[in-house]
């Protein structure tokens, strides 16, 4: 119900989401997603929840999640937190200050990750924390800029994590700048 231009706001608190379809929530474009801390709001996926990816911004634009936990340590199913998938579809996405936990962990699936963008146009993760994920973020194959900066990638057993930052230029052509940092 949020309108184009506005916050979709989390007060502090533990939300259990789930869904036996693929996505749990569906963002649209222009509507901001914003928790009170990433250790306070925090979206705890179900146990029993079956769906592969919890934040579906697939042909959104300019949408942000700033300060939002996701948490998926209790769910085996989850391999993504925010994902982002169509050939020219999305643009101008901002993940900022979230913290990931157990998204993938000990997988190493080629298009997944805690935050995953296909293809990627504008495409930010700022300042955010992955903990016990498989891997932590893909951009894969990008078509404009992009920037992975201060983020913080951690695992309690080494073998719980494939990859941290995938930049994956599998095919086509890309001459766009990435900024890792």
């Amino acid at each position: 119900a949020t309108p184009d231009g506005g916050i979709c706001f989390f007060p502090p608190g533990t939300y259990l989401v789930q869904s036996v379809v693929g996505t749990i929530l569906v963002g649209r474009s222009g509507v901001s997603l914003v928790g009170a801390g990433a250790t306070v709001s925090v979206l705890e996926i179900a146990e029993t929840s079956t769906a592969a990816a919890v934040l579906n911004l697939t042909r959104r634009s300019d949408v942000q999640v700033r300060d939002l936990g996701f948490d998926a340590t209790a769910n085996g199913p989850a391999m993504v937190a925010v994902y982002a998938s169509a050939s020219d579809g999305q643009r101008n996405i901002t993940v900022e200050r979230c913290r990931f936990a157990g998204f993938m962990n000990g997988q190493a699936a080629p298009t997944a990750a805690a935050v995953y963008v296909w293809t990627t146009d504008g495409v930010q993760v700022l300042d955010s924390e992955f903990v016990d994920c498989g891997r932590a973020i893909t951009l894969d194959q990008p078509e404009g800029p992009a920037r992975v900066s201060g983020n913080r990638i951690s695992a309690s057993d080494p073998s719980t994590m494939a990859t941290g930052i995938w930049v994956r230029r599998a095919s086509g052509f890309s001459a766009t700048e990435v900024v890792v940092s």
